[in-house]
């Protein structure tokens, strides 16, 4: 699973037919992906694309989600995430990006821990890496409801 935040309207514009034909063939029909809200670095833009537009571009059979802010990406990613899964989040230039990493970590934490699976607290996990600047991997070997999260 993966959710993407896109940078940019302007790259947004241009990649957009691009996206359209690539995702579809890329994603596995057990993948699931969410479009998080294009990241606007301010100034004057024409902000005449959206991460909804994105998300309708793909066909039906690409689960794709469409998440307006990151409060809706973190709850995206609980609620749709299997088993075995592997949580990858995407982008550039938000410097909000790392919370948002974290924040996911935390929601799939929190289901875990609900879950009443073994080891419920991943912090306290001896096969848990932090490394702070280039994202947080966790492996918890398949100790619970979430085995791989990236």
């Amino acid at each position: 699973m993966a959710v993407f935040q896109t940078h940019g309207f302007g790259p947004v514009r241009f990649l957009r037919p691009e996206l359209r034909e690539l995702l579809p063939r890329v994603l596995r029909p057990q993948y699931s992906f969410c479009y998080a809200e294009i990241f606007y670095a301010g100034g004057t833009v024409a902000g005449d694309v959206s991460s909804s537009m994105l998300a309708d571009d793909l066909p039906p059979a690409v689960a794709c989600g469409h998440a307006p802010d990151h409060a809706s990406a973190v709850a995206w990613v609980p609620a749709t995430a299997r088993p075995g899964d592997t949580a990858l989040t995407m982008g550039a230039r938000d410097p909000a990006l790392p919370a948002l990493a974290r924040s996911i970590l935390a929601a799939l934490e929190s289901l875990k821990a609900r879950a009443g699976a073994p080891g419920a607290s991943l912090a306290a996990d001896p096969l848990t890496s932090d490394q702070p600047g280039s994202g947080t991997k966790i492996d918890t070997r398949g100790s619970g409801p979430i085995s791989r999260v990236t």
